[in-house]
């Protein structure tokens, strides 16, 4: 594969001569990483954004989908948490999610409620890594970030909910992080 342009031009050197076919071949070789879905504007996909919170939170317990789905069945006292911004918890939250941004409130409702666990996720996972890395400073335990996130869990075809009750929609936080949902399941926005 060619790396640059200069190693093109070294392929047909009489594309040095003309300023005209010179600007064509590098317009080709921009257009064709980003026509093939190579480029530098693609989203990232969900497993590498997942990665990438596991290594920027090493100290963080993250739990997959799959699991909090099997704890959800067995009954566990889960405070599950939600820490998105409150527009996007209207659209579309876990059932039984409380909204919460504050680390205080969490750690109070956790004490209060005598709960197994804490589970907090957003979107993607990164508000909720950055969360659950605060409440674990703060010593609660059992603290958990759900990988992937609202995302995954919608992408798998598990229940969303409103207040009105269950609907098929998601907040897609922004144009291109909405990219890793679904687009049928991508709320508008506004």
């Amino acid at each position: 594969m060619i790396a640059s342009f200069d190693q093109l031009l070294l392929l047909w050197p009489d594309a040095r001569k003309g300023s005209v076919l010179r600007s064509t071949l590098l317009t080709l070789l921009l257009a064709v990483p980003v026509l093939s879905g190579c480029g530098d504007s693609r989203a990232p996909d969900l497993e590498a954004v997942k990665q990438e919170i596991r290594e920027k939170f090493p100290d963080v317990d993250h739990i997959p989908i799959d699991q909090l789905a099997d704890w959800i069945l067995q009954q566990r006292a889960i405070l599950l948490v939600d820490v998105r911004e409150k527009s996007e918890f209207e659209i579309s939250h876990l059932e039984n999610a409380i909204h919460s941004q504050q680390a205080n409130e969490i750690h109070r409702l956790f004490e209060e409620g005598n709960f197994s666990e804490v589970v907090v996720y957003c979107s993607v996972g990164y508000r909720s890594a950055e969360m659950a890395r605060l409440l674990g400073h703060q010593g609660l335990r059992s603290v958990f970030n759900l990988e992937g996130s609202i995302f995954e869990w919608a992408n798998q075809d598990r229940p969303v909910h409103s207040s009105a009750g269950p609907v098929e929609k998601v907040h897609p936080y922004d144009a291109e992080w909405g990219k890793l949902l679904r687009r049928r399941l991508r709320a508008p926005l506004d």
